[in-house]
């Protein structure tokens, strides 16, 4: 199997989750091709690191300088929490995905097929793209779809209070939202330049 640079993984005591099918050893010999992970896990890659999951039809993967952690998952799910860098995935018809980072979740759709990627740019600020198949990303129970082949800015903000800012307005009786999400189009070229530079191979 091909061999990536370094990467390190926490592992916990809980049921399985899914299998590594790419990953690297070197120095700190932590995670191999094969190795089982778990709910609880940290995951990590160094500035020249990656690091694949398979989970049946559905599949996470991380690029160099990324850090995320596993979650708990109901059965046909993988669902992870991105701490920095970025993370890619893929859903099958019966098998999804879903990512939490930066007040917002972003997860496939049921019985379709999706290939996805999320950069953590700063606090606040997603890089979010479809190279295959549409699918949602929510923020404070709004949610929006990210196009199929296209990538967005994802720029996430707090409510403001007029009051509190020294503006006029009404205030409303209930808030039921305290962030807004805002999707700028970059357009479809960089999705399709990702899906070139880090194709995922599964089988639907």
């Amino acid at each position: 199997s091909t061999l990536f640079p370094y990467t390190t993984l926490f592992r916990s005591k809980s049921a399985a989750l899914a299998c590594v099918t790419v990953a690297a050893l070197l120095d700190h010999a932590a995670a191999a091709v094969g190795s089982t992970v778990y709910p609880g896990d940290t995951l990590e890659t160094d500035p020249t690191g990656s690091l694949r999951l398979r989970l049946h039809e559905a599949q996470l993967y991380m690029l160099a300088d990324s850090m995320s952690s596993l979650e708990d998952s109901d059965a046909g799910w993988v669902r992870a929490s991105l701490v920095k860098g970025t993370a890619g995935f893929a859903s099958g018809v019966s098998d999804r995905v879903e990512i939490d980072t930066a007040d917002a979740v972003i997860r496939s759709r049921a019985g379709v097929p999706t290939h996805g990627r999320v950069t953590v740019v700063k606090p606040g600020e997603l890089l979010v793209s479809s190279i295959h198949g549409p699918f949602d990303i929510t923020v404070d129970g709004v949610t929006q779809t990210i196009a199929d082949g296209q990538s967005y800015r994802a720029l996430i903000t707090e409510v403001k209070d007029p009051f509190n800012d020294g503006g006029q307005g009404v205030q409303p009786t209930v808030r039921s939202h305290r962030r807004l999400l805002e999707l700028i189009l970059i357009g479809a070229a960089i999705a399709a330049a990702i899906g070139l530079g880090f194709y995922i191979n599964h089988e639907i």
